[in-house]
């Protein structure tokens, strides 16, 4: 794909469905959780891709509407799948355990997904948006961590 193909409403627009995607996972954990802590921290980060994933209609809604060509959707498919992003989830039968390293290392594909395409928007207010959705993931992943310190994953970003 050329690079005059990738624009940041299609990041954007990618963005959107993952924060759905990811709101689920976290309103799934929440119920499923035995401790308290943890119970909050994963409505709140539900609560917080919601809160997201309406920023960012929101600027899209700023934005003319576009088509959006499906060789760009299948690129994205392409390039989330090959990072594993949202691949395999634990079942509703894992550990708590298991299903936090999973969101940990989710947060994290999802920050290095968002990083892969600063080359293609060097201007400032663009990277301006998706250096937000960089920390954002980043900033869940920390949480995530800091009540979980005892589990061995790969959480740098």
């Amino acid at each position: 794909m050329e690079e005059s193909q990738v624009r940041l409403r299609h990041v954007i627009e990618t963005g959107i469905a993952i924060e759905s995607q990811g709101s689920i996972f976290y309103e799934g954990l929440a119920e499923n959780a035995e401790d308290q802590k943890a119970q909050d921290l994963f409505y709140r980060l539900s609560k917080a891709e919601l809160r997201h994933k309406a920023a960012l209609e929101k600027i899209l809604s700023q934005w003319v509407q576009l088509p959006r060509p499906q060789e760009v959707v299948d690129m994205f498919e392409r390039e989330l799948k090959d990072r594993g992003v949202f691949a395999e989830p634990p079942s509703k039968f894992s550990s708590e355990e298991d299903a936090v390293k999973y969101a940990i290392d989710q947060e994290r594909k999802m920050a290095d997904f968002y990083r892969s395409f600063g080359k293609f928007f060097p201007d400032p207010w663009k990277l301006a948006h998706l250096t937000e959705m960089i920390m954002e993931e980043m900033k869940h992943m920390a949480e995530l961590v800091a009540l979980y310190p005892h589990l061995k994953v790969y959480a740098k970003a």
